[in-house]
């Protein structure tokens, strides 16, 4: 091999031994997620790991045990979110919530949701009759604000509330437009009437 090429050799092993070397070993996050109330897993929960940058995002799904893991995972600044239909995060959940990963770091996390609450009933007219279409607001918790509209037998539910007390209250919906009126009779014009005297 000629000593120009034997050299380049060389200098293109060493460049990519020197990238290997700047390249961060990937971390490790994984978790169990179990009911804030009971203590018991939470399958099926989407864990989602958001870093400080906001271009790449790692997700996983939690197992029958509660479980989840995540692989392969840049380091850096990250929170965690949680999403699970009738759970909410708790509060008091920010201290594990956010944290930094080293190169090559395997972390475990303890995680905990709450299970949401939900008010249901139905609304009636002065004569007892179902509304429906009626706006039905809840205000209290930290949660916040939940609204819905009646079905066609009056009933509601209002689900995904946190813990605390609520102020219940139903307001007929805002129209786009006023509604229509029966049209006003109108008096048709009088056509005059030319009479000539009787012989």
């Amino acid at each position: 091999m000629p000593k120009s090429s034997l050299s380049l050799a060389l200098l293109c092993a060493a460049a990519g031994e020197l990238a290997q070397s700047q390249t961060p070993t990937p971390a490790a996050v994984s978790g169990a997620i179990t009911n804030s109330v009971t203590g018991a897993p939470i399958p099926r929960v989407h864990v989602v790991l958001h870093p400080d940058d906001q271009r790449h995002f790692y997700g996983a799904l939690s197992d029958g045990d509660g479980r989840s893991t995540i692989a392969s995972v840049a380091p850096g600044h990250y929170s965690v979110e949680m999403q699970r239909t009738g759970f909410l995060t708790p509060l008091d959940a920010g201290a594990n919530r956010f944290f930094e990963l080293t190169a090559g770091q395997k972390k475990d996390l303890s995680l905990t949701l709450l299970p949401s609450g939900s008010i249901s009933g139905q609304v009636l007219d002065a004569a007892g009759e179902p509304m429906e279409s009626i706006s039905v607001t809840a205000e209290g918790g930290w949660s916040g604000m939940n609204s819905v509209n009646t079905d066609n037998t009056g009933r509601f539910r209002l689900s995904g509330l946190s813990p605390g007390k609520y102020r219940v209250r139903a307001s007929p919906m805002n129209l786009p437009f006023r509604p229509n009126t029966a049209p006003t009779e109108r008096r048709k014009p009088t056509t005059p009437v030319h009479t000539s005297p009787l012989p």
